[in-house]
């Protein structure tokens, strides 16, 4: 059911963050208009969500990721408001980390929390670990040769109020030297608006899956019931 509170909660932050943010709040949502990249962000929550064209806003940050990991939406939101901690790739090494430390990191730093992954890769800078990209066992796939997999990319995010620039890209490369896959295959929420990063890094669109009802349990609480917008599947074929 839609709380007023949220609306409230995420708007005084908002507020706080750019002073001269021009939010608009409508009875069941709210949405600032991010004029420099002439994108919009909507808040709303789930029951709302369905009534509004996917089209109406770029980006959508839910009651449901709100409650289940603030800190991780509002990651997300200096993110998208551009006053996130700026590191370069560069400056960064990649290693291999066990599946408690990723789960760790994850359930800390993603909105959706862990997901069962086999691959779990780390970007660190110095010792601490800044982004993470966990990716699948591979599988036999008809579109490809009889000695190559399909892996997919499961979870991929940086350390919460950080962007490391070029971090994605370092840690697929690193997959695919060690992995040597036939292809990556990965799906994005349609709620965080269009790939355009990984199209940049060489996926290519495959196909527009329907809205997806997810049962998702954070931190071991009771698990709540959330449906998505639908999903971009992407694949980057790898030569």
């Amino acid at each position: 059911m839609y709380s007023n509170v949220f609306i409230e909660e995420v708007v005084a932050w908002v507020k706080e963050k750019l002073p001269g943010a021009h939010l608009n709040i409508e009875n069941e949502f709210a949405w600032l208009w991010l004029d420099s990249q002439k994108k919009s962000i909507c808040f709303v929550g789930n029951e709302k969500l369905h009534q509004i064209s996917e089209m109406d806003f770029t980006y959508y940050i839910t009651e449901f990721h709100w409650g289940g990991n603030k800190e991780a939406s509002k990651s997300r939101l200096c993110s998208l408001l551009g006053v996130t901690q700026k590191i370069h790739a560069r400056q960064c090494i990649v290693r291999r980390i066990s599946k408690p430390e990723a789960k760790l990191f994850l359930d800390t730093n993603h909105t959706m929390g862990y997901a069962s992954s086999y691959f779990h890769y780390g970007l660190f800078l110095k010792d601490e670990l800044v982004a993470i990209a966990s990716f699948s066992k591979g599988r036999r796939m008809n579109r490809l040769p009889e000695n190559k997999k399909s892996f997919e990319l499961i979870r991929f995010c940086n350390k919460n109020f950080y962007t490391v620039v070029g971090g994605l890209s370092k840690l697929i490369h690193t997959f695919e030297e060690e992995q040597k896959p036939g292809d990556i295959m990965t799906y994005v929420d349609k709620l965080w608006g269009e790939p355009h990063a990984y199209y940049a890094l060489g996926f290519l669109l495959e196909q527009v899956t329907a809205p997806l009802v997810l049962k998702i349990a954070f931190h071991d609480a009771v698990p709540i019931h959330f449906t998505n917008k639908g999903n971009y599947k992407l694949i980057k074929h790898i030569s």
